[in-house]
């Protein structure tokens, strides 16, 4: 050993640092905190590099994998002890399937950290593709004797998940998937040969059969030729929790890791969890801020930017001076959508520099057991991943600068190609199944996703892929697990798998309430591009219009080929009939996208039909036969869709057609406004007026208020709608104003949509200036579903309209679902009490005790009151005695037009 390699170490020992420098040359190596190397013993040299004396400052970080760099650095900083020992392997030195144990020891000296390897020792030997040590891996796995499928070994995580196979008793692994020895073994073959995976069935916990992802590799074990088999099944939610709390541990440390600044809070906006550089930005201590709310943390630019959306990226301005920052959001959600939380980080844009391409590399290096390879935006390859070696046969130099069509094959479908670059080049992702050329010339299929990156300019930086070689189950389409289960040109489940997941979705929403809804479409026509066109163009055509209707949908949604002509989506957990509206306007926007192809566009007509459990189907085989009846009925009546029964039927069709014309509407301002006064009842004076739209549909009539904003939700047009129907408030309250009436109050109710947008009380106070009406004249009435739900963004909203003037009323108090908590958590003046209620004040002891105790809670919270749907002069009497402040009703006055408004203060409002 270089006996000078430590001089330059700042130890600062007076008189002793000689001795000290040479107790350290005993060490296999000293690092710094950063995991830099300042001494490197012979033996470790030849494992990390030939014997090379050029290692001195690099980093043991270019030896080992990144998630094992950051977990050395996590363990390494949470671990109070002195004395570390860490297993890992060197993938990216001489010996990259051996694994290691390291005894490390911390040695602190003026405030500095040091690393001291005071031994190590080969372990056992790693799995040469995935890098996971194999008896600690959280994967099933197993080592199979190719010849006679017996098992050799199995981890603990394979005695886990086959708890009912003994392994060591010489078990054949057909015990574990549930296939015949010599198929298994012929499709082992070719998987090993072509370094692909395979989809197989295997028996689960509760005795049913069900399909993991197994991949394969050849390995060497004890001196012979094995295959490594590891099972990769989808997460459940009980899983990803069992998971979740197994690696809290790992996660808290890896969270203080990262030098930029970074929270966490739950779905109330708490915080939970904090780092340091946070804390030194904020200028306040962890213990100052867990548990307090974020908006009274964070700096204002940073709090009013606080969303749900996916990925929001800002750009704020901290400190003084002022120096810039990138702010990035990210809702944490569960496996329904629900959002748990938000993690919010900060980061300086000097530290941002790094680029897309950077990025995309970190993601690339966590793909797991995906082929990624990244291109720069003309197509040349500038990264690919191990597993892309693999199943290409290309090595990283060989394949580094050629252009990505170096895979394409001699027959691959070339009006596919240009499409994917259309897409690609487009901005957008693409997804589709591609046959590829490995090195050696023989093909395989590829499920293939592409996506592009974009710089903070928009244009494109480069384009990432994610590759499945999916051969195997090509060639499994051919089996009679696969024919009997799947159909062979979507790869959708059919009517027999169908079935079985149909009644699965029937019997939780038993136990639960809920609805589940069978949507069938007609896609005849589809099929007919056969009979003019080659059978391929109709096949791809199919596939992307199944492709299109899956993207549209929830991850629990089911969709499946029932027959030639028939597709069926299965909706499971459906809450209400306006969730299931909205989930058919869905569907039809895809069924009105044109399909193109090559110098070929396709546009369909294709007609839905819909049961849904249990009001038309208590079983899977009504509610298929009663889909199957409502398709034949659209077909007959010319409509786009047919429902079950023929009130429903109608209902269905209205809102459907409704969702075609809503546009038209919008843009011609096709509707009308309509008031209804509110009386104070203390001294019987008007309060304001009360607006809603009426649609005069030439077809189906009017079409009242919560219809009209259903049929805008479902078609994403709400917030558009709202703003028309404040203006056109405005336009009447000036009208009235030059009629010499006094100002009054203007209510208006606020749709879903509306909730959505963070620009909401600017714009409706640009709105309100602009016609010289004051923001305390509006008062908005909340939707209750919005009210009851843990919207993260919600108080942010209020506050807003709050701050800047506008009256709030929590509409329908007293529905199910109100919460009373409510009313202390967000700002409300004020309450409208539901109308189911006060109709039944009259004729009910209990209604009314009910509604007494009500409005005895918003006096004592200083909240007005006001009763919704009088229509008698006994309830009017009654509210009165209970000490409620105002009403409205058709006794008072029904809804009227402006000009009735005008009228009805003329002849005087008495009652």
């Amino acid at each position: 050993m270089n006996e000078n390699i430590l001089n330059d170490l700042p130890l600062n020992a007076g008189d002793n640092t000689s001795v000290l420098k040479q107790l350290l040359s005993l060490n296999e190596a000293v690092l710094d905190s950063s995991l830099t190397i300042h001494h490197i013993s012979e033996e470790l040299l030849n494992i990390l590099s030939h014997g090379s004396h050029d290692m001195l400052g690099r980093s043991l970080s270019d030896f080992i994998d990144g998630t094992d760099s950051e977990y050395l650095l996590a363990v390494l900083e949470a671990e109070k002890s002195r004395t570390i020992e860490i297993k890992l392997s060197f993938p990216h030195g001489n010996s990259p399937q051996a694994l290691y144990t390291l005894e490390f020891e911390k040695l602190t000296t003026n405030e500095e950290s040091w690393l001291l390897l005071r031994k190590f020792q080969q372990d056992v030997v790693k799995n040469t593709e995935s890098n996971v040590i194999f008896d600690h891996s959280v994967v099933p796995q197993l080592i199979i004797q190719p010849e006679s499928m017996m098992i050799l070994k199995g981890n603990s995580a394979a005695d886990k998940a086959f708890f009912h196979v003994d392994f060591s008793s010489h078990t054949i692994l057909s015990q574990v998937i549930n296939l015949p020895i010599l198929p298994l073994a012929s499709l082992f073959d070719q998987v090993t040969r072509e370094g692909s995976a395979l989809s197989v069935p295997i028996l689960s916990d509760n005795g049913a059969i069900e399909h993991v992802n197994a991949q394969l590799n050849s390995i060497e074990f004890e001196g012979q030729s094995a295959w490594l088999v590891q099972f990769v099944k989808d997460l459940n939610q009980d899983d990803m929790a069992q998971q979740y709390a197994t690696s809290r541990e790992l996660t808290d440390a890896l969270f203080e890791t990262k030098d930029y600044a970074l929270l966490m809070m739950d779905s109330f906006g708490v915080i939970s969890q904090i780092n340091q550089p946070m804390c030194e930005l904020l200028g306040l201590e962890r213990n100052q801020v867990i548990g307090q709310r974020a908006k009274q943390v964070l700096p204002q630019q940073v709090s009013t930017l606080i969303s749900t959306s996916e990925n929001s990226q800002y750009k704020v301005s901290l400190n003084s001076p002022s120096q810039a920052y990138k702010l990035t959001l990210q809702p944490l959600r569960n496996n329904k959508g629900y959002v748990l939380g938000l993690l919010l980080e900060l980061k300086s844009t000097v530290d941002d520099e790094q680029g897309l391409i950077s990025r995309a590399y970190e993601a690339a290096n966590n793909a797991g057991n995906h082929a990624v390879f990244i291109t720069d935006k003309n197509g040349f390859i500038i990264y690919v991943n191990t597993m892309f070696e693999h199943q290409t046969g290309y090595c990283r130099d060989a394949i580094i600068g050629e252009s990505f069509s170096i895979l394409k094959g001699d027959d691959s479908n070339e009006d596919v190609i240009q499409n994917l670059w259309r897409t690609i080049n487009n901005k957008d992702t693409w997804r589709g199944v591609l046959k590829h050329q490995r090195q050696s010339g023989a093909s395989y299929w590829s499920d293939l996703t592409i996506k592009p990156l974009v710089d903070r300019d928009g244009q494109l930086e480069c384009f990432v892929g994610l590759s499945h070689d999916i051969t195997l189950q090509k060639e499994m389409q051919k089996s009679g697990t696969y024919l009997a289960n799947y159909d062979v040109k979507t790869g959708l489940a059919n009517s027999i798998l169908a079935k079985d997941r149909l009644e699965g979705m029937i019997g939780r929403a038993r136990r639960r309430k809920l609805i589940v809804a069978v949507v069938y479409l007609d896609i005849t026509q589809i099929n007919d591009i056969a009979k003019h066109y080659d059978g391929e163009l109709s096949d791809s055509v199919l596939l992307i219009y199944c492709n299109n209707l899956q993207r549209a949908l929830r991850s629990e949604d089911a969709v499946a080929r029932m027959s030639n002509e028939r597709l069926a989506i299965f909706l499971p957990d459906v809450p209400n009939g306006e969730a299931l509206d909205v989930v058919s306007a869905k569907i039809d926007r895809v069924n009105q996208q044109a399909i193109s192809i090559g110098d070929n566009s396709f546009k369909f007509d294709i007609r839905q039909g819909v049961s849904y459990y249990p009001e038309q189907g208590s079983d899977c085989e009504s509610l298929l036969k009663n889909a199957e009846a409502s398709i034949i009925k659209a077909w007959s009546t010319g409509a786009p869709i047919g429902c079950f029964s023929q009130g429903q039927n109608d209902n269905t069709l209205m809102h459907f057609q409704m969702r075609r014309e809503i546009d038209a509407m919008i843009d011609g301002k096709l509707f009308n406004l309509v008031y209804q006064p509110i009386i104070n009842l203390t001294d019987d004076s008007l309060y304001g007026v009360e607006a809603k739209i009426q649609w005069r549909h030439p077809q189906y009539g009017i079409i009242e208020n919560d219809d009209v904003y259903a049929v805008a939700e479902a078609s994403g047009c709400a917030q558009e709608l709202g703003m028309l129907v404040l203006e056109q408030v405005c336009i009447d309250a000036s009208y009235w104003q030059q009629k010499g009436m006094a100002s009054m109050m203007l209510s208006v109710n606020l749709s879903h949509g509306q909730l959505r947008d963070n620009q909401i009380a600017e714009k409706f106070s640009e709105v309100l200036e602009r016609y010289q009406i004051e923001n305390h004249r509006l008062s908005l009435e909340l939707p209750l579903s919005y009210i009851a739900t843990q919207w993260l963004k919600l108080d942010e909203i209020l506050q807003q309209l709050s701050l800047l003037g506008f009256t709030l009323e929590y509409d329908k108090f007293g529905d199910r679902g109100a919460y009373i908590s409510d009313l202390r958590n967000f700002p409300f003046s004020g309450i409208k009490l539901t109308q189911d209620y006060v109709s039944q004040i009259d004729q009910d002891v209990n209604t009314a005790s009910l509604v007494e105790g009500i409005l005895s809670m918003a006096s004592s919270l200083n909240l007005d009151a006001t009763a919704v749907g009088v229509n008698e002069f006994s309830q009017i009497l009654q509210l009165q005695e209970m000490g409620c402040r105002r009403a409205q009703g058709d006794f008072l006055s029904p809804y009227t037009a402006r000009d009735g408004i005008v009228k009805f203060i003329q002849q005087g409002m008495a009652i």
